[in-house]
Formats: structure tokens, C-alpha cells, sequence
């Protein structure tokens, strides 16, 4: 009986770290494609306009930029056209710094309350999505991919 016990508790402990650290290594592989839809989110304390927002939506007449800068009121954010050469930026961030790795990303460290968070959601024409998550967590190259949101749609406030 000991030892049926002492089984049962290697097995489980094996399949929890199989569930735990291997599995999420098969997760299917995102193929980059030009961009329909895009959201970026982040936070950057706990006051009512302290985070930024960046969205691009596609139709049939085109695309639209909405850009909510840190630290501004959601009443004074940006509507903008936004062109091929735009698209093929946001596209060239993602491609670069290997964005598409963060897909399924969802790391949140519930320790901290007040702390800083980010949501990212790309739809792209292949009908791939991109979608990652973090509080008081971040995927790898975030700090450099963050940036490199805020100067490109910025760029689109100071036109």
C-alpha cells in the first residue's frame, strides 16, 4: 500500500510539471501576416488616465489609428487614417522582436496591488491572433517593444 501510494504521488508530481513547463512549449506556432487589428493598453500607475492606448482597426475603406497618450483623458485621444507604410511598421515591430512568442502570455503577480499591467491583442489577415497579458509581469523585449509602440504612434499625434 506504501508503495501504490508513493506511485500515485511521482506520477502526479510528473504530470504537473509535463502540464506546467512542457506543454506550454507546443503551443502553436503564430504566422506573422499584415495586421487588421490591433490594441496595445498599458498602465502606468493607478490614476483614472495613467495608462496609454493604441488601436488600429481595418475595413473595407481602410484603417483607422486611435491613439490615448499617458497621462491624457480619453476625451482628448487621436483619431487618425493610418496608411500601408503605417501597418507595415506595426508589422515590422512585431516581426523584429518576435512578438508573436508572447501569444498566450498570462502572467499576473498578485502580490502587488497598484502595480502596472498590459494587454495586447493583433488580429492579423491570416485570421492569426496574437494575444498576451501581464501584471507586474512582462514577456521578454517588452520595454524595448513598448517604446517602440509610443514613438510610432505618437508620431501620429504630432502630425
Amino acid at each position: 500500500m506504501k508503495r501504490f501510494l508513493i506511485t500515485i504521488i511521482i506520477i502526479g508530481i510528473c504530470g504537473y510539471l509535463v502540464y506546467t513547463y512542457y506543454l506550454p512549449t507546443l503551443k502553436k506556432k503564430v504566422e506573422i501576416d499584415d495586421v487588421t487589428a490591433f490594441e496595445f493598453v498599458y498602465t502606468t500607475g493607478y490614476g483614472s488616465d495613467n495608462y496609454a492606448s493604441y488601436a488600429i482597426e481595418c475595413s473595407s475603406s481602410g484603417c483607422i489609428a486611435k491613439v490615448k497618450p499617458n497621462n491624457t483623458s480619453e476625451i482628448n485621444a487621436v483619431i487618425v487614417d493610418v496608411d500601408d507604410n503605417f501597418l507595415a511598421k506595426v508589422r515590422f515591430i512585431i516581426e523584429e522582436n518576435d512578438v508573436a512568442e508572447w501569444n498566450g502570455y498570462n502572467k499576473v503577480n498578485r502580490h502587488i496591488l497598484d502595480g502596472n499591467s498590459f494587454d495586447l491583442k493583433v488580429k492579423m489577415k491570416n485570421d492569426q491572433i496574437i494575444k498576451a497579458h501581464g501584471y507586474m509581469n512582462w514577456p521578454l523585449n517588452y520595454s524595448k517593444v513598448a517604446g517602440e509602440f509610443d514613438t510610432l504612434f505618437m508620431s501620429l499625434v504630432k502630425r
